[in-house]
Formats: C-alpha cells, structure tokens, sequence
C-alpha cells in the first residue's frame, strides 16, 4: 500500500516537472555546437572535431609503429617530423578549448 501512495505521489511530482520545465536540455545536443579554425575559416561541429582528432592520432599511431620497426639511417630526421606534427596537434587542441570556453 505504501509502495502505490509512493508511486503516485512520483508520478503526479513528474507531470508537475514536465509541466513546470519543459525546455530541457538534451546532453547529446553539446555536440553539435559550432567551432570555427580560424586558421583556415572553417567551421564544423564539436563531433567532427572529436572525429578529426580520432583521424590524427590514428594516422600518428602509425607512423610510431613505424619507426618502431625502422632501422634506416634517418631516424633522428623522422623522429624530429612526428614530434613536429604532435606539437601542431597539441596547438590545435589547445586553441580549440580556448574557442570552446569563449563561446561557452
């Protein structure tokens, strides 16, 4: 019996909510702000950017398996290449946060 007063009593607390509120908003809607490269005048999604960021470190991961298992003579001039493009990357992700907590 305590279990249905407690049941209704939700129940009627929740119409009241969906009543009282009904702008809520979606957490899956935050990945669709708009971020802007300023660099290149791009614009695309806060997803996009995510799924750019995926590609890069994808494509890093395997230029390190590669120099993992390269034994050439120019090893140093490679090694100076990756840590270049990791900079950019970092440079990157950082002016990004920057354009996210101005728009946000």
């Amino acid at each position: 019996m305590l279990f249905k007063i407690r049941e209704l009593v939700w129940s009627i607390v929740a119409e009241l909510e969906n009543i009282l509120y009904p702008y809520r908003t979606d957490p899956a809607e935050d990945f669709y702000y708009i971020v802007k490269n300023h660099a290149t005048g791009e614009k695309y999604t806060v997803m996009e950017w995510i799924h750019k960021m995926d590609e890069m470190v994808g494509k890093l991961q395997e230029k390190v398996m590669v120099l993992e298992y390269d034994s050439s003579q120019n090893m140093d001039m490679k090694v100076s290449k990756l840590d270049a493009e990791v900079v950019g990357i970092k440079n990157d992700y950082k002016r990004i946060l920057e354009e996210l907590k101005k728009n946000g």
